[in-house]
């Protein structure tokens, strides 16, 4: 008999592979192989200031036991705090996960439907192609198919901080441009798991007046309470203790360096789209719950979790590719080895309950959970040929470190050298856009104006100013000079030149009169 085994990875992800006319024993795999390639991931780990900077939690079980479980590194470098499996981890995007399921379950109730368009739930208008917009349904939300552009920068600034209001997201998502036409393409967008938190938060307001939750708080009354996942919440403020993994970059003599938390939470307006923070021991019980879901596909048993199904089938692909590289509700679908993050894939017949768990306090100089996951498969599948980890995390820390050297080098590379500079009150003035609700307030710190007295702030937030300098002709940029400022100041999806540099148009008298920054 054939047999598929499932494999659930990072933090709830999974995938697939068969091999011909064998059964694969997982316990056995579990404890010769598999055992093997976790300790030469936490030999990996151990390099953490040589490699990567990884901190982190990891577990594995099989058949709902668990097998393994450990900390690796400190929880908070600076104050020299170890972490262990109780530690509180930021989970991010996989977030996402949970606000799917919890669409599932309104979907199971009747409240919610996956193809009625969602203004029958939310009073949203969309400006940028509205008939388009009219047709969107919360299966596009879910699967990243609405066809806008993600802009993560309008919502994001630097230092991890919140700049676009809850109050205004239906606004901005209204007026986000197209980057596809409806179900066209793949557009990963965060946006959109903020809008399926509002849509849920609508759909249960038609169905019963007077309801005030919010998605954060059906989310843990039907599945966090539920699963016993007391460590697990969507605001770092509920968390009972201070076991919390704090955030940290690497400098440039690579040692690591504690940040302030990021400002993701369901307080704030994209919650939806990575808010959640959870431990070790909450997560095995997750992944429990999202196997038992699947195990329970086309049987009359019942799950905490519903439409599992429908949550975990491929939707739309993410890239081209000769193998699987799909998006579901919430995961990515890949088959190994893939350049994705987190795996699912559950083709023919299901035997094995296998799930493995990584959370890490940051990214250092590579994805550390990301490494471990493919060593722990190529150990449970015996995948050939056998890769070295431990170099591809070197070369991955090195391509890493250098990278703002290499934004640094795009930057001039494009850029006209010595050409004419206008004065610079010519681009002092306040720039709003409307539609995105963001504004660029350029003004000069000294009482002589000079070029380098000029300076940008975004939406009025003290936090968000750059200083500005002549890049070359009507146009100023702001990148930052150092590798080390761009780590501490944490520019999180910053990565093309092109986003460090605003142009200005002039009008027909020659005076300034708007300006384009390419997000």
């Amino acid at each position: 008999m054939n047999k598929i085994s499932r494999f659930l990875v990072c933090a709830t992800s999974s995938f697939a592979t068969e091999r011909a006319n064998e059964t694969i024993e997982p316990l056995r795999c579990w404890s010769t192989e598999l055992l093997q390639g976790i300790g030469s991931c936490v030999g990996l780990a151990n390099r953490a200031p040589v490699i990567e900077g990884y901190q982190g939690g990891t577990s594995l079980s099989c058949e709902g036991e668990v097998l393994f479980t450990h900390a690796e590194g400190l929880r908070d470098v600076e104050k020299n705090l170890e972490a262990n499996t109780d530690t509180a981890y930021l989970l991010a995007s996989l977030t996402k996960a949970f606000v799917a399921a919890l669409c599932g379950l309104f979907v199971a109730a009747g409240i919610l439907d996956w193809d009625a368009p969602i203004s029958d739930y939310i009073p949203i208008q969309w400006e940028i192609d509205p008939d388009g917009g009219r047709r969107i349904t919360l299966r596009d939300v879910l699967t990243h198919s609405t066809g806008r552009a993600h802009l993560d920068l309008t919502w994001l600034g630097v230092e991890s901080e919140t700049i676009v209001e809850k109050s205004d997201l239906l606004h901005v998502i209204g007026h986000l441009p197209l980057k596809h036409d409806l179900r066209a393409g793949f557009q990963y967008n965060n946006y959109m798991y903020a809008l399926a938190g509002k849509i849920i938060e609508g759909a249960c307001r038609r169905i019963e007046k007077g309801e005030k939750r919010t998605w954060a708080e059906h989310l843990r009354e039907r599945i966090f309470q539920p699963l016993e996942m007391q460590r697990t919440a969507t605001y770092r403020g509920d968390l009972s203790t201070s076991n919390l993994a704090e955030g940290h970059v690497v400098l440039d003599d690579r040692s690591l360096r504690t940040i302030p938390p990021t400002d993701m939470s369901d307080r704030t307006a994209v919650g939806g789209a990575g808010s959640v923070w959870s431990t070790v021991p909450d997560m095995l019980k997750w992944a429990k719950a999202l196997l038992d879901g699947i195990e329970a596909i086309g049987t009359e048993r019942q799950t905490l979790l519903k439409e599992v199904e429908t949550l975990f089938s491929p939707k739309i692909a993410v890239e081209q590719s000769m193998h699987e590289n799909s998006y579901a509700m919430g995961w990515i679908r890949a088959l190994l080895p893939s350049k994705g993050l987190g795996f699912i894939s559950h083709n023919g017949l299901q035997r094995d309950h296998n799930s493995y768990r990584g959370m890490a306090n940051s990214y250092g100089l590579g994805d550390a959970p990301d490494w471990t996951a493919h060593i722990i498969a190529e150990a449970l599948f015996d995948l050939q040929p056998k890769r070295d980890y431990v170099s591809l995390a070197s070369a991955r820390a090195e391509f890493q470190y250098h990278f703002h050297a290499s934004l640094t080098h795009q930057y001039n590379l494009h850029r006209t050298p010595n050409t004419p500079q206008a004065p610079v009150q010519d681009f002092l003035g306040v720039f709003r856009n409307d539609g995105l609700l963001m504004t660029l307030d350029i003004t000069h710190d000294t009482e002589e104006l000079s070029e380098s007295s000029l300076k940008l702030l975004i939406n009025h937030r003290p936090k968000q100013h750059h200083r500005l300098h002549h890049y070359h002709f009507d146009m100023l940029g702001f990148l930052p000079p150092t590798r080390e400022e761009a780590q501490l100041r944490e520019y999180i999806d910053w990565c093309k030149w092109e986003q460090f540099v605003l142009r200005f148009q002039r009008d027909a008298a020659g005076n300034v009169e708007s300006l384009l920054w390419r997000l």
